[in-house]
C-alpha cells in the first residue's frame, strides 16, 4: 500500500493543504484563510490541519515564505508573515505529531514540483520564477536545489535595476498583483484585484495603452531572466504564479526575451537562450515540491 504524506502550502493570504501519495498523486486538497498578524492563531490552523490527517500520513511536507535553515528547521524572515521569523516549525509538529516534517522556501518549492512532476522533469539544470505580489525563484543545478551561502539562492525580488531613478527592486517591478492593479484601473474595475476581468478585457478589447503595460512588465521580467541565464546557464525557465496560467504572459514574455536579445547582439551570440514555458502544475506546484524535498 502507497504511503500518504499531508503537505502544506502556506500563503499569505490562503493555507492550502492536500494529502499525497507517495507518487504524487493528489488524493485530497483543501484551503484555509491564512492568519495574517497573529502567530497563535497561525499554529492553531496549521495543527488542525495536521491533526485532521495525522492518522493517515507518514509524513508532513511545509512549503512556506522566507528562508528556510534545513540544518535547525527554522524559519527566518518570513516574508508577507513576519510572525514566521525564528520559528523553529518543524520542531513544533515534529513534537506535537510524531511524524517526519520537511521545510522549504515557496520559491524553491515551486522549482522542487516542477522538476519532479512539471516542465522541468528531467532538467537538472533549470529554474522557477513565480510571478505574485513580489517575485519568488528556485535554481535547480546538477539536479539539485541551490540553497545558497546565505540561504537565500532564487531571491530574484531583490535584484536591483540600476537604470530605475527611484529606489525599486524587481519584487516590486515584477508584481504580478501591482500590474493587475494598473490594468483594472486602466479598464475601470470596480476591484483592482480581479486579474481574470482584466486579462479579459486585455484580450477582447485590443486596447493599445493595456497591451503597453503588459509589454513594458514582460519587458522588465525577460531582462530579469536574461541576467539570470547569464550567470547560471540553464536550459529552462518555468513561470509561475497565478498570471502564468494567462497564454499572452507566457508569449509576451519570451517576445520581450528575444527584442533584448536584438538589443544587444553580444548577448545573443554568446549567451544560449533558454526555453520559457508556464509552469504546468498550478496550484499544486508548491505541494508537490514540498513533498518531493520530504521523499529525497
Amino acid at each position: 500500500m502507497k504511503k500518504k504524506y499531508l503537505s502544506v502550502d502556506v500563503g499569505g493570504t490562503r493555507l492550502k493543504y492536500g494529502l499525497i501519495d507517495e507518487n504524487g498523486t493528489l488524493l485530497a486538497t483543501g484551503d484555509e484563510a491564512t492568519p495574517t498578524n497573529n502567530l497563535d492563531g497561525f499554529l492553531r490552523t496549521l495543527f488542525g490541519i495536521a491533526r485532521r490527517y495525522q492518522q493517515q500520513a507518514s509524513g508532513i511536507a511545509i512549503s512556506i515564505p522566507g528562508k528556510v535553515d534545513q540544518r535547525h528547521s527554522v524559519i527566518y524572515n518570513g516574508g508577507s508573515l513576519p510572525y514566521l521569523d525564528g520559528l523553529p516549525l518543524a520542531h513544533l509538529l515534529k513534537q506535537k505529531f510524531g511524524l517526519p516534517v520537511t521545510l522549504e522556501n515557496d520559491g524553491k518549492c515551486t522549482a522542487l514540483g516542477e522538476y519532479w512532476q512539471g516542465n522541468l522533469r528531467d532538467k537538472p539544470n533549470s529554474g522557477a520564477i513565480v510571478l505574485g505580489t513580489a517575485v519568488g525563484g528556485g535554481l535547480i543545478l546538477d539536479g539539485k536545489i541551490r540553497a545558497g551561502a546565505h540561504l537565500q539562492s532564487g531571491e530574484v525580488s531583490f535584484m536591483i535595476d540600476p537604470a530605475q531613478t527611484q529606489r525599486i527592486v524587481m519584487g516590486d517591478q515584477c508584481s504580478a498583483v501591482k500590474l493587475i492593479n494598473q490594468l483594472a484601473k486602466h479598464f475601470d474595475l470596480m476591484d483592482i484585484n480581479d486579474g481574470k476581468t482584466a486579462f479579459k478585457y486585455l484580450e477582447e478589447r485590443h486596447d493599445l495603452i493595456a497591451n503597453q503595460l503588459l509589454v513594458a512588465y514582460c519587458r522588465r521580467v525577460a531582462s530579469m531572466i536574461l541576467n539570470i541565464q547569464a550567470i547560471t546557464d540553464l536550459t529552462n525557465f518555468v513561470i509561475g504564479g497565478g498570471i502564468s496560467q494567462q497564454p499572452s504572459v507566457v508569449a509576451t514574455i519570451n517576445q520581450e526575451y528575444d527584442y533584448w536579445l536584438e538589443q544587444y547582439p553580444s548577448v545573443r551570440d554568446t549567451v544560449v537562450r533558454p526555453e520559457i514555458l508556464a509552469a504546468k502544475l498550478g496550484n499544486s506546484a508548491n505541494l508537490l515540491g514540498a513533498l518531493y524535498l520530504l521523499l529525497n
